[in-house]
């Protein structure tokens, strides 16, 4: 399996795949929860029998983007970044806290 910087990189399919440890999946239902509310998040794709994860596999759609280039995008970082604080007060903590990948539209 691929693993390190290439892990973002599309894996057939325009998925990304990545292997977790995937406790109580609070995790994916917040990637749930934030695209409930328009937040760009990669979401679990889910596996023939409806799955979200197989074992540690799990398989997340690929959001293309970029880096921030200028003063309006890094304005929708932070539009982006206040609306995911805003949408997670009392969240429950995963282990150590969560890392959030999204896509600037």
């Amino acid at each position: 399996m691929e693993t390190g910087r290439n892990m973002a990189r599309p894996a057939t399919g325009g998925a990304a795949v990545h292997p977790l440890a995937l406790g109580s999946g609070v995790e994916l239902d917040l990637l749930e929860h934030l695209h409930d509310h328009s937040i760009g998040v990669p979401l679990p794709v889910p596996s023939d029998d409806g799955r979200r994860h197989v074992g540690d596999v799990l398989i997340q759609q690929f959001i293309d983007g970029r880096p921030p280039r200028d003063g309006t995008d890094w304005r929708r970082v932070v539009e982006v970044l206040t609306a995911v604080h805003e949408l997670t007060v009392g969240w429950p903590h995963g282990r150590g806290g969560v890392l959030i990948a999204f896509s600037l539209r």
